[in-house]
């Protein structure tokens, strides 16, 4: 088994069992904005020190921005890395998760081509649950 194989399986278990749990999850919509320009969709997250968010499967590359705080974050091919605001990154397609070890305010930028403006579309256009 390869070792992006093997780290995108600890990413997708990690979201399993958060998702799963009942001990200390939270449903992070509550900290998530959306915003739409001309061919644009852009989804911010507030994240609070302390969280560990693991990330949807995204289908494409995607443009990410950290426009506040600090975290150290890990991809599906084991390559971590720490991002300290201003922070911007394209991540390839697949899983990442992140902690914050400060609150941190984070963006990512999605193409929206037909101008869509329902959210639940939009993400089932860029990413997949988690198998």
């Amino acid at each position: 088994m390869s070792n992006a194989v093997t780290q995108r399986s600890v990413i997708a278990e990690i979201g399993r069992a958060m998702i799963e749990s009942d001990a200390r999850t939270t449903d992070m919509r509550e900290f998530t904005d959306h915003f739409f320009a001309e061919g644009i969709y852009l989804r911010t997250l507030f994240v609070p020190a302390g969280h560990l968010v693991v990330g949807a499967n995204h289908k494409h590359d995607v443009l990410n921005i950290v426009l506040k705080g600090r975290a150290v974050m890990v991809n599906d091919t084991g390559e971590s890395f720490v991002c300290e605001a201003p922070y911007v990154f394209v991540a390839k397609p697949g899983h990442k998760a992140g902690y914050a070890e400060t609150d941190v305010w984070y963006a990512n930028v999605f193409p929206n081509e037909d101008n869509m403006s329902n959210v639940t579309a939009l993400e089932q256009k860029h990413t997949e649950v988690f198998e």
